[in-house]
């Protein structure tokens, strides 16, 4: 087998074995706020991304290491302000591998594809 078509069935660089880094992320199903801190989902995932939408509309994108304990924030903060929650839902994307500045620069993209509705999150400059 020469070089060209060994290339075929191999890859011609290393691969690492932290591919979630570069691969897109994998958001789940809509998974209602007020029951998220403890859903099968959340804890199994530990670490990821999240988007919290309220009905249809994306109102926060984050990221954290302790999912399931963030999103208690997230309600915590809600519930405190008399706000119902009922029509807040969250979806996430497991990164169970991740570092926190892997996840911090998948949220910025997420971010940045989503300009309009997370204008409030972006940095200022």
């Amino acid at each position: 087998m020469n070089r060209q078509s060994q290339w075929l069935f191999e890859a011609p660089f290393p691969i690492t074995d932290d591919r979630e880094y570069y691969s897109e992320p994998q958001f789940g199903q809509p998974i209602p706020l007020k029951v998220a801190p403890t859903h099968p989902d959340v804890l199994r995932a530990k670490k990821g991304l999240y988007k919290i939408f309220k009905g249809k509309a994306l109102i926060y994108n984050g990221q954290s290491g302790n999912l399931s304990q963030r999103l208690k924030s997230h309600r915590e903060c809600l519930t405190s302000h008399k706000i119902n929650i009922q029509d807040y839902n969250v979806r996430i994307a497991p990164l169970p591998r991740s570092t926190e500045q892997s996840r911090k620069t998948r949220e910025q993209r997420q971010r940045d594809r989503h300009p309009i509705a997370l204008k409030h999150q972006r940095k200022k400059v």
